[in-house]
C-alpha cells in the first residue's frame, strides 16, 4: 500500500514539473547600428502568463567598455514587441560611438530574480 502512495506522489510530482516552466532572457536583437542611438530587443523566454506590468528591469552594473566617460545611459523597459512577445527593450538617448557595448541586465520577478551579460557588436 505505502508503494503504491509513493509512486502515485512520484506521478503526481513529475506532471507538476514538466507544467513548471523557468523564465529566462533570451538573445538580443540588435535594431540600430553604430553612431545611433542604441535599441535592442532581449525576448524574456517562457514568460506564460507575465505581463510588462510584472516584471522590473534594472542594470546590475556597466561593464568597464562603457565608461563614464564615454557618457552611456541604458534604459530598460518590458513590453511586448510587434510580434507579441514579451520583451526587454534597450535604449540610450545618445548615440554611440564605440563599435560595441556590454551590460549585465536584472528581470526582478514574484518568484526571483534572473539575470544575464550581454556584449553587443555594433559595427557590422
Amino acid at each position: 500500500m505505502k508503494s503504491i502512495f509513493n509512486a502515485s506522489l512520484l506521478v503526481v510530482a513529475l506532471l507538476l514539473s514538466s507544467s513548471v516552466q523557468a523564465v529566462g532572457l533570451g538573445d538580443a536583437h540588435l535594431l540600430s547600428s553604430l553612431g545611433q542611438p542604441l535599441k535592442a530587443e532581449i525576448v524574456i523566454v517562457d514568460a506564460g502568463d507575465l505581463t510588462p506590468d510584472d516584471i522590473q528591469v534594472k542594470q546590475l552594473r556597466q561593464l568597464a567598455i562603457d565608461s563614464i566617460e564615454n557618457n552611456v545611459r541604458y534604459l530598460f523597459e518590458a513590453q511586448y514587441n510587434a510580434k507579441g512577445q514579451l520583451v526587454v527593450l534597450v535604449t540610450t538617448e545618445n548615440n554611440l560611438a564605440e563599435p560595441y557595448v556590454a551590460f549585465t541586465l536584472s528581470l526582478q520577478l514574484s518568484q526571483g530574480e534572473v539575470s544575464r551579460q550581454y556584449t553587443l557588436m555594433l559595427d557590422f
